[in-house]
């Protein structure tokens, strides 16, 4: 985004609710107005929009799966630096 886009230049206080359900691995970001339609960004990565087009909410699949694995790479790398100290 430039900063002469409408969208870039606005500021107001937004209100940030998130949930996460364990029991089917979805995380969800809502900070805005009713969702009206969705669009898959990524295969586990899904945007909500608002009536003018804004991005009003993020649902992320397999997160605490991706967590886990995310995880055990960052433990690999550290392992793998000390003992190269």
């Amino acid at each position: 985004m430039t900063k002469n886009n409408k969208s870039w230049n606005k500021s107001k206080k937004v209100t940030m609710r998130e949930t996460w359900d364990n029991k089917i691995d979805i995380l969800n970001f809502y900070w805005g107005n009713k969702t009206v339609h969705s669009r898959e960004l990524d295969i586990h990565v899904i945007a909500d929009f608002d009536k003018n087009d804004n991005i009003v909410g993020l649902e992320i699949w397999d997160f605490g799966k991706a967590l886990k694995e995310s995880q055990k790479k960052i433990d690999e790398i550290f392992k793998r630096h000390s003992q190269n100290d």
